[in-house]
């Protein structure tokens, strides 16, 4: 793997250049995640200490159903609901989880399903926090515009029982890299930092030749406004878990 600290900066943005979903990747993305992207085997040993057993679970940001797929072999009694803004990671995601798993393509700001969950969770989705190199947090968001944010912070919190826990994972900063996936498509990323946003491409190459790309842009919240942003839409910090993998929030 090939890292690079530098990263680009312009000033202007329109968040209607963006479509922050996978769609263009999604048949790269599983081979990105499980090579190495993420720590699923302790991610997901951390959830299964922090979902309650005999529960009803949302994950929001599903993806293509890793995070799931994983949880339910280590415990079968939960009932798990994923929603996610990708129609083709959905597709995705179906193929894996079948029938036992319902799912819904629905953008998190408009989230509406009539129901209320014992836990939601988060890895990498739809929000999570940064872990800098200083040791502070920033949310990340993959919803730009700072109103949708505080809309869907209520979303999520209206589908919450009153003491129920959001997780939202914890990861390290971006940065540009290189790297070679174990299929031999060769993944680059370029982070540009663009105000409180930053711009990611994903890039994917056999050789020289571009196969699959995809941009999008991310909101940063530093660590105290997104506390207080949380907590307009009844949702208290309450602490980290003890892997130091999670944030978790209660319902108020």
């Amino acid at each position: 793997m090939k890292l690079a600290t530098n990263i680009n900066y312009v000033n202007k943005l329109n968040f209607e250049d963006y479509k922050n979903t996978y769609d263009s990747i999604s048949s790269h993305y599983d081979t990105l995640m499980l090579d190495g992207y993420y720590d699923y085997d302790s991610l997901c040993d951390s959830l299964n200490n922090l979902l309650p057993i005999n529960s009803t679970i949302l994950e929001i940001g599903v993806g293509t159903g890793i995070n799931i797929e994983k949880l339910v072999k280590k415990n079968s009694s939960r009932k798990f609901v994923g929603v996610d803004y990708s129609n083709s990671m959905l597709e995705i995601c179906k193929f894996k989880l079948g029938s036992e798993v319902n799912l819904y393509n629905e953008d998190v700001a408009e989230l509406n399903l009539g129901k209320t969950y014992d836990s939601i969770f988060c890895v990498g989705g739809v929000w999570y926090f940064i872990r800098n190199d200083n040791d502070s947090f920033q949310l990340c968001s993959h919803i730009p515009d700072d109103n949708r944010n505080l809309q869907s912070f209520h979303a999520v919190s209206s589908h919450l029982k009153k003491g129920a826990k959001l997780i939202l994972s914890i990861q390290g900063p971006h940065n540009n890299y290189s790297n070679t996936l174990s299929n031999g498509v060769i993944y680059q990323q370029i982070i540009t930092k663009i105000e409180n946003h930053f711009e990611k491409k994903y890039i994917f190459k056999d050789g020289d030749n571009v196969i699959n790309s995809q941009v999008c842009l991310y909101r940063l919240h530093e660590h105290d406004d997104a506390i207080k942003m949380f907590k307009k839409a009844g949702l208290e910090f309450v602490s980290l878990d003890e892997s130091n993998q999670f944030f978790i929030f209660k319902k108020l």
